[in-house]
């Protein structure tokens, strides 16, 4: 599985920094995008959410230490975007999963050169699981500042794999299959997502085929998002079928855990899917 992972995402994740081969590797360095933020106002209990963030994760194997430049964000509407690096962050391994965690609390950022004491990062923690050579990770980063706002990352390319159950409602037959694989692009600005299943089949003797459910809600939180629809028409080929008409579509995604995708279709078809996440939200 994970070869082929490695097929579908970009082969540079790290950017080693050493003298020759021979050398020790000094630091790594993982680049985030294809996101957008989430920031929660937590005393006036608002939300809003903001595009185009960059974070640029390094570790320095000398210091022991990490930082994280955080490019474009911003915490509130009439808020310019900045750029503000935050150094001195702890990272260590997760005995249990093997996840890269990168913490820190209370840091005065960088801004343009200089402690930008307006702003304290009063908490971060991200948890990047999955990461290597041969292909980008999956990441969790969510963080404070000024114990008010809550930032959580969340991507707006992700793909999944797991398995499809589904039931036909005429007969009462089970097909199970592990072949679609479902990409979820979320649109920031319209808070909408468009959902590919590659080689759907809703029965073994129906062919494979991309289907595109468009225009799907998303409501997203500080640990992941929910999707859902009561009715649209599947595209294949950019082409409407209404006759494979998808009703009450409900997907639940946790960041670092699984998603969960159910829907109807044609009214005969009942389709549940449980899903884990390839790890490459930086491919487009």
């Amino acid at each position: 599985m994970k070869a082929l992972k490695s097929l579908m995402c970009f082969v540079a994740l790290f950017a080693m920094m050493s003298c020759d081969n021979d050398d020790p590797i000094i630091k790594s360095v993982i680049e985030y995008y294809n996101c957008f933020n989430l920031v929660e106002n937590q005393p006036a209990n608002t939300s809003a959410t903001f595009d185009s963030p960059h974070y640029v994760i390094t570790q320095d194997h000398v210091t022991g230490e990490a930082s994280v430049l955080m490019k474009n964000v911003k915490f509130a509407e009439r808020m310019p975007a900045i750029d503000m690096l935050v150094k001195g962050l702890r990272y260590s391994t997760d005995k249990e999963t093997g996840a890269l965690l990168i913490t820190g609390s209370e840091i005065v950022p960088v801004v343009d050169g200089k402690p930008y004491e307006d702003f304290v990062v009063t908490t971060f923690r991200c948890e990047i699981r999955d990461y290597g050579l041969a292909y980008l990770p999956d990441m969790s980063i969510v963080y404070t500042v000024n114990n008010v706002f809550r930032v959580t990352v969340i991507p707006t390319l992700t793909y999944f794999y797991g398995t499809t159950t589904v039931v036909n409602n005429t007969n009462q037959s089970v097909y199970e299959t592990t072949d679609p694989v479902y990409k979820v692009v979320i649109n920031p600005k319209g808070m909408t997502a468009n959902i590919t299943l590659h080689q759907a089949r809703f029965a073994a003797s129906m062919p494979p085929m991309n289907m595109v459910f468009k225009g799907v809600n998303v409501t997203p939180y500080n640990s992941g998002y929910d999707l859902k629809c009561d009715s649209l028409i599947p595209e294949i080929g950019d082409v409407p079928y209404p006759q494979y008409q998808v009703t009450n579509l409900v997907g639940v995604e946790n960041f670092l855990n699984n998603m969960k995708l159910d829907f109807d279709c044609m009214g005969v078809y009942s389709v549940s899917a449980k899903l884990n996440s390839w790890p490459i939200v930086n491919q487009e």
